[in-house]
């Protein structure tokens, strides 16, 4: 593993656990040159180095799962070395850092219930080694521990909502858009048709009359009155079906802007999309079902795979539109499809496409066919 995939994508949290860190293994150094008979620096030292490295994995969402889990196992050994080796009571603060790093990946029962074991077990030990009960201190420490939990539990809850909101906002956004695509598409067929089956038929009826007219007329100046009616009554009808045919012909759904929206407004997802501007979706249905398969991809990827990069290719041949889409994140080994993937792949059933999921660099990847028209 490269030492630039621990040290990427690190936030304020992470520097002033650091920070923290850094001060304890300072003022550990300095005090115990201050004491005649003290334990060998580099016996401590090595396992705060152990207990960085263990916290750099241990939050590295680019980790394995059971890796990340070793490394916090390394964290809790290391900060129970030192405390054993040094007696100083300031170094439970390491604990309490692990108890914030385990709050994100546990739920908060058993978050809670593995506070109260390590701070009984901390004390315990501090006791023994020093002789007499700390319960005082074990009370203070232990209540410090569960407000670092706490806050922890709530920032990643406030954390999780707030994205959560951002991206159902950014859903909005591209389905109304959608929604006002659809409905322009649908008022311009119901136009055609209207002009087709009203203003059409009425001419044809009309120009019919004209020639019954004709016929039954004797009178030379009324027949060329007639004729000249006859004539712009085909002008007409030929008007009318030419803008039926226009308005048939521009059939094709802005579905670019809509998927524009949808990418642009994610939330801490960079998204790097590839779609040529000649791709066209003039079927309202595929369009729908395109855009909510993007969707759920983007969810999936900000909810369950802690994915930062998001990347979508669209190809097309002369029958079927092709959607690749994969992140940068991670799944577990045993993942099953859920509610969401099985939706996904009914939705493309039903028009008569294929979804295919497989995974890539511990990735899950998503190849779409879908018919031009629909099935």
């Amino acid at each position: 593993m490269a030492f630039s995939t621990l040290i990427a994508n690190r936030d304020m949290r992470d520097l002033l656990a650091l920070m923290t860190w850094v001060a304890l293994f300072a003022i550990s150094v300095y005090i115990t040159n201050q004491q005649p008979e003290a334990p060998e620096i580099s016996l401590f030292s090595s396992f705060f180095c152990f207990y960085a490295l263990g916290y750099l994995i241990g939050t590295c969402e680019q980790c394995k799962h059971k890796l990340r889990w070793l490394a916090l196992v390394l964290m809790l050994f290391s900060a129970f070395a030192c405390g054993w080796i040094l007696q100083f009571g300031y170094l439970s603060i390491l604990t309490i850092i692990w108890v914030a790093v385990v709050a994100y990946l546990l739920p908060i029962r058993v978050s809670a219930c593995s506070t109260l074991i390590i701070v009984l077990a901390w004390f315990t030990m501090q006791s023994v080694k020093q002789q007499h009960l700390l319960w005082i201190e074990g009370l203070l420490y232990g209540l410090f521990h569960l407000f670092a939990l706490l806050l922890a539990t709530t920032h990643q809850r406030e954390q999780q909502a707030r994205v959560e909101l951002q991206n159902q906002h950014a859903q909005l956004q591209s389905t109304q858009h959608l929604l006002s695509e659809l409905s322009k598409h649908s008022e311009r067929t119901r136009i055609a048709r209207d002009l087709h089956d009203l203003l059409g038929h009425h001419l044809t009826a009309l120009s019919i009359k004209l020639q019954i007219a004709q016929r039954m007329t004797a009178d030379a100046p009324a027949q060329q009155q007639i004729l000249e009616c006859q004539s712009v009554a085909k002008l007409l009808l030929n008007d009318v079906r030419d803008a039926v045919d226009m308005l048939r012909q521009h059939r094709d759904i802005d579905f670019h802007q809509s998927l524009t929206l949808l990418l642009q407004h994610t939330p801490e997802l960079k998204v790097h999309a590839t779609i040529p501007q000649h791709i066209a979706v003039d079927d309202s249905h595929i369009a729908q079902v395109l855009l909510r398969c993007v969707q759920e991809a983007i969810t999936n990827s900000l909810r369950h795979s802690h994915a930062k990069q998001f990347w979508i290719v669209m190809t097309e041949d002369e029958e079927k539109l092709f959607v690749n889409m994969h992140d940068d994140g991670y799944i577990t080994e045993q993942w099953q499809k859920g509610n969401g993937l099985t939706g996904m792949s009914e939705r493309v059933s039903e028009c008569g496409g294929h979804l295919h999921l497989y995974e890539h660099n511990r990735a899950l990847h998503y190849k779409i066919e879908l018919p031009l028209t629909p099935q």
